[in-house]
């Protein structure tokens, strides 16, 4: 079967770029795999697709790896009209996978949002802040209160901030890892915090009025040396790692460490399940439970998003 000319342009849309990105990988090794072994790529057995995913395997990759392989298989290849990563040979296997070289989680524990919190409040009013300080504090605080990942700093737009007297509430108007922005747009709310040093409103509309992040339009966040630009999602990742170190927190944990900090106190503060599943975009408790709960949001109608008051009780 060879596909039109136009048709895999399209079909990489449907995909998130990092999960084609992903995909080309699998589909340039499947068609090495193919040509070595004189196999058509869309007509393959049963036993061609497991020597595949067996070899790869044995190259000593692990069960995220295997299943990332499956699924990209799957969408182009079907055996008896079944696709092929739900052949019960091939789920088997993938099964096994799973027990052999289980997934783990990078982060074993996490750190203590509340003396972060603390020094944030040590910097003083916003009022006195530099641009540095008033950007770290600004993601920080933003991360905190709502779980979620560094992607939505990176694409926050000034216009999907809603302003009112005492809150603000954001709707993004950009596709998110978990979140279409027609279907299923990331919505959050912050009201304001009686501690102005640690309300997300504040900063937030501070941030905006400072003259040099204009340059980031239509996105939030820019830079901090002069020429401003809009900031990178590295160059987030490093503001909001190096206000951690500032903190005190330890060196193996990375910005993306902030998700799991804030959820898992906010659980330890008995802030509903529910709530940090919606809040942090998890459809299961399993992914929470699993990969981000370690020891030491809303729906559309919009009750208040920020886990800061929560943890400081």
């Amino acid at each position: 079967m060879k596909l039109p000319p136009n048709a895999w342009p399209t079909m990489l849309a449907s995909w998130a770029p990092s999960t084609a990105k992903n995909y080309e990988c699998v589909g340039k090794r499947w068609l090495a795999f193919t040509e070595l072994y004189d196999i058509r790529p869309l007509k393959p057995t049963v036993m061609q697709c497991m020597k595949f995913l067996t070899d790869y395997l044995a190259t000593g990759v692990g069960h995220s790896a295997m299943n990332t392989t499956r699924s990209c298989l799957s969408c182009f290849i079907t055996i008896e009209g079944i696709p092929v990563g739900e052949v019960p040979a091939i789920a088997r296997l993938i099964k096994g996978t799973r027990r052999l070289r289980p997934p783990k989680s990078k982060i074993q524990h996490v750190w203590d949002p509340v003396p972060v919190l603390h020094h944030l409040q040590a910097w003083g009013p916003i009022q006195g802040l530099d641009l540095e300080q008033l950007t770290r504090r600004t993601m920080l605080l933003f991360l905190l209160g709502s779980g979620q990942r560094l992607q939505a700093l990176h694409l926050m737009k000034r216009a999907d901030i809603q302003w009112e007297d005492t809150f603000l509430r954001i709707q993004y108007t950009e596709r998110l890892k978990t979140n279409d922005p027609t279907d299923n747009p990331l919505r959050l709310m912050f009201s304001q915090h009686e501690d102005l040093s640690l309300c997300v409103y504040s900063h937030l509309k501070a941030y905006l009025a400072r003259e040099e992040t204009q340059s980031a339009a239509p996105y939030v966040f820019s830079t901090v040396k002069i020429p401003t630009v809009r900031a990178s999602p590295a160059t987030i990742s490093r503001q909001v790692k190096t206000a951690l170190r500032k903190a005190g927190v330890g060196e193996n944990f990375t910005a993306y460490s902030a998700r799991s900090a804030t959820t898992s106190a906010a659980a330890r503060n008995n802030v509903p399940l529910n709530t940090i599943l919606q809040l942090a975009g998890w459809t299961t408790e399993t992914t929470f439970s699993r990969f981000y709960n370690r020891p030491l949001v809303t729906p559309p109608n919009l009750e208040e998003t920020n886990f800061i008051p929560s943890l400081l009780e």
